[in-house]
């Protein structure tokens, strides 16, 4: 019986120490984000993190692509300190929605980095506006932007457990439309009602 608590304790240990390299990482990425560019030490001043932490979690960054070393700082004396960049383009976000206003069904969608600065937008009048035509703007959009990693599906109506529950479309009421989504990309969901 010792043996299940020590490995609850650990398991909790881990999900712990996960969630706060999570946490720290979210905090280096918005005082990049905020303070356009930076060296470990501005960073960790902003955050409040030490300086190891800051370079451990900004050299993962680079291996990903989500951060660029510039330019190094001017040297006062000692060796000059390297700057980073947050890399608003590492990936972006495609948010459609489907709107039906007097009969006339449309799909509406805006591609950002991740940053909020909008790379494409658009308006498609559609016959329906249901799941089938909701996946074909989103394939279309990851055909133009490969980078999308990110939804931001927004319908107007209500979701209950990932199913539609109601809706001023009725073609997708009762569908599981992130469940299907999912299925069909490979891309992180944030549902979004309107």
């Amino acid at each position: 019986m010792m043996v299940a608590k020590e490995v609850f304790i650990i398991n909790q240990i881990t999900n712990n120490s996960i969630r706060v390299k999570k946490i720290n990482q979210e905090l280096i990425k918005q005082a990049l984000k905020m303070m356009g560019q930076g060296t470990k030490s501005m960073i960790a001043n902003v955050t409040g993190l030490s300086v190891a932490t800051c370079g451990n979690i900004l050299n993962e960054f680079l291996e990903t692509g989500e951060v660029i070393e510039t330019e190094l700082e001017e040297p006062n004396g000692g060796r000059p300190a390297r700057r980073y960049v947050y890399n608003s383009n590492f990936a972006y976000i495609a948010c459609p929605y489907a709107s039906s206003e007097g009969g006339q069904h449309s799909l509406t969608y805006v591609v950002t980095n991740l940053i909020g600065e909008t790379l494409d937008e658009g308006c498609q009048k559609v016959s329906l506006a249901d799941a089938s035509a909701i996946d074909g703007i989103i394939e279309s959009l990851v055909d133009k932007h490969p980078d999308i990693k990110a939804l931001g599906i927004g319908i107007p109506g209500f979701v209950h457990q990932g199913v539609i529950n109601v809706c001023d479309i009725a073609e997708l009421i009762n569908i599981p439309l992130e469940a299907q989504l999912r299925e069909s990309m490979s891309l992180r969901l944030q549902s979004t009602m309107i």
